[in-house]
């Protein structure tokens, strides 16, 4: 059995879980009620279990860890005890409904107001519009280390930057990522830090907790059930009594202290890079799938600072550069268009979008003077542009240097940019003006130390490669199998069609009326023609002609008939659609051929195939042929005697 629902709990625990567990079952009683042995055994074991925390958190304050049941009441703990009438929480789109529900219900009861900071289309929080929710009320900054839907890792360092900044409680639910991903508490600028045991810590289930902070005082969401002070009508307000009532989960915690030891013992580095290849495993998974020519992961280096220099002395410096970071190996069998160079095939080497080489400035020219905008060259009448200027310069070839400057230092490495892809925004912005590099190389940027930005990597999205339109539904089929959301043209494609086909089918209605009154107009005209040659056809007898020749002179005219109403069709309807295409592409002599034939650069709204216009025709001389077939048969049924007569 492969289990993998690990975001809601681990399944297989460590032996040493299950055998502590059996110990502080047989041989631990209540944990501060008594000076018995088993007393001082269950006291033991979870003052053990604060202390292996505080070294797992990089928190020195292991009398500050505060047991519950799970993160759902460690984080309702934190929420009500900390938030007054008024008080304005910012939260984000990724929160759990352990934020959300306690959140709602304190905006109801308390006053409390709240706003979330939004994720765009990829699943991405849109950080940029932290300063614009703030409030002079703000009090409290919370967020989910890592979204459970998406794995999506928080950008902690914004996150408490901001807070710092504005004088706010930043609360961390780490639900997702306690035992998995590093955390420290103080460096990452974290006051209230709330886990559960029984996910990626591997204790057992009805263990959690919260990590306080000196400084951040709570109210009790219970009260009572302590085994000291007793007499006193109030919680204790010394830690951990004044936010743990009643007796304690002793069994479990006995459980969650030897599963921490393992994690500590093991190494949380060496348990994230096991999820590390899982995932890659994964992506392996669907490039084997059928019907699915390539795939990639796909990263988004979301650092403010990124820079990109070249030049003698780093003359030329492109500031705010995209640097996106993928499987660059599969990039043509991905369908990226190459306009210039190759893909990167040794570890340095990159490729840059189209217009990549215009964001790049002369640090030694005056400023206003120190970029080219591509958009400086020559235009048409039409609004066109049909020459792009020369940037300052060409990095294809040039040995360039990628620089971040984060929290924890500035990180830089050489790179050099081999290929230029043609601007595709269905592949993204980083074909425009973008940088790609591969996934190594980015691993190897950010091993430089500065271990936060390496387990931040989670991948925006895996793009995969059907090997052909049709296969696009059955492939999608078998990743959403796997519990896993996609998203194509497919959702839009498959809605187009569906429209498409109503009009083809309304077109084909009024085609075949026009076809059927085409037809009785033939077989009219034939039937007159008919009657005005009566006497040639009686004449035509009587000198010995065959049957059979009549029929097929009456019938080859029909046929003629549909010969010319099909190229005269055919001329007006070619006629019509460069004359549509001209007006979409704008009344040009340089947009003539383009609306004739389309072009690279330009796409035609009429497109007439090669093949239309020759069965098009061929169908028109067919409809002539059975329509003269009844005046063909009329004819040759014409008596001599009375064909004679009648003239």
């Amino acid at each position: 059995m492969i289990y993998l629902n690990n975001a809601a709990t681990t399944l297989q625990k460590p032996p040493c879980v299950v055998q502590a567990v059996v110990e502080a079952m047989n041989g631990q009683g209540s944990c501060g009620r008594g000076s018995h042995t088993s007393e001082l055994s269950a006291a033991r074991s979870i003052f053990h279990a604060r202390e292996a925390l505080a070294r797992l958190f990089a928190f020195r304050y292991p009398e500050r860890v505060v047991f519950t049941s799970n993160a759902t009441q460690a984080l309702n703990a934190a929420l009500w005890g900390l938030l007054n009438p008024g008080d304005h929480v910012i939260a984000t789109d990724w929160d759990h409904n352990s934020v959300l529900r306690p959140l709602h219900t304190l905006a109801k009861e308390r006053g409390v107001k709240v706003d979330y900071l939004p994720a765009d289309r990829q699943g991405r929080l849109e950080y940029d519009q932290l300063e614009g929710l703030l409030r002079p009320s703000s009090k409290l900054l919370v967020g989910t280390h890592a979204s459970n839907l998406t794995g999506n890792l928080l950008d902690v360092a914004c996150m408490s930057d901001f807070a710092k900044k504005h004088g706010l409680v930043f609360l961390l639910d780490a639900a997702q990522t306690a035992g998995s991903t590093p955390i420290s508490m103080e460096e990452m600028g974290v006051h209230l830090l709330a886990f559960t045991g029984h996910k990626g810590l591997m204790g057992p289930q009805g263990t959690g907790g919260l990590c306080v902070a000196p400084g951040v005082e709570l109210r009790p969401l219970l009260s009572g059930g302590t085994g000291v002070r007793s007499f006193e009508e109030e919680q204790p307000q010394e830690y951990p009594e004044h936010l743990e009532a009643g007796t304690l989960n002793g069994h479990g915690l006995a459980g969650l202290g030897a599963a921490v030891d393992f994690i500590l013992e093991t190494g949380v580095e060496t348990i994230y890079a096991h999820e590390r290849s899982l995932t890659e495993r994964f992506v392996q998974g669907l490039r084997e799938l059928d019907g699915v020519k390539a795939a990639t992961p796909k990263y988004t280096l979301d650092i403010e600072a990124v820079t990109l220099s070249a030049g003698p002395n780093h003359r030329y410096v492109a500031q705010w550069t995209n640097v996106v970071a993928m499987d660059i190996h599969a990039m043509e069998a991905m369908g990226y268009r190459f306009l210039e160079g190759s893909p990167a095939k040794h570890p340095g080497e990159a490729v840059i979008g189209q217009y990549m080489a215009y964001n790049f400035q002369d640090t030694t020219r005056p400023e206003g003077d120190d970029m080219i905008s591509r958009f400086e060259g020559d235009w048409d009448e039409s609004g066109n542009q049909i020459r792009v200027p020369d940037p300052y310069l060409d990095p294809v070839g040039q040995e360039c240097t990628l620089t971040l400057e984060t929290d924890a230092g500035v990180l830089s490495m050489p790179l050099r940019p081999v290929g230029v892809v043609k601007e595709d925004y269905s592949k993204g912005s980083e074909t425009t003006d973008g940088v790609m590099i591969s996934l190594d190389d980015l691993y190897r940027l950010l091993d430089q130390g500065n271990p936060d930005f390496q387990h931040s990597i989670t991948y925006d999205c895996i793009l995969v490669k059907a090997s052909s339109i049709s296969r696009v539904s059955k492939v999608e089929g078998q990743i959403n199998a796997m519990g896993y959301p996609t998203q194509s043209m497919e959702s839009i494609r498959k809605p187009l069609e569906k429209e498409v086909q109503q009009k083809q089918l309304m077109l084909g209605g009024l085609g075949a009326i026009s076809l059927f009154v085409a037809a009785l107009g033939i077989i009219n005209t034939m039937i007159m023609s008919i009657s005005e040659r009566t006497r040639e056809i009686g004449i035509m007898k009587s000198l010995g002609c065959p049957v059979s020749d009549i029929r097929i002179m009456f019938l080859a005219e029909a046929g003629a008939i549909g010969l010319i109403g099909g190229v005269s069709a055919c001329i007006i309807s070619f006629i019509t659609s460069f004359i549509i295409n001209l007006i979409a592409m704008g009344p040009s002599i340089n947009h003539l051929l383009p609306a004739l034939l389309g072009s690279e650069d330009m796409a035609r709204v009429s497109v007439i195939p090669p093949w239309l216009p020759v069965f098009a025709v061929a169908f028109s001389v067919l409809i002539g042929l059975i329509a003269g077939c009844y005046p063909a048969n009329k004819a040759v049924r014409i008596s001599v005697l009375e064909a004679i007569k009648n003239q």
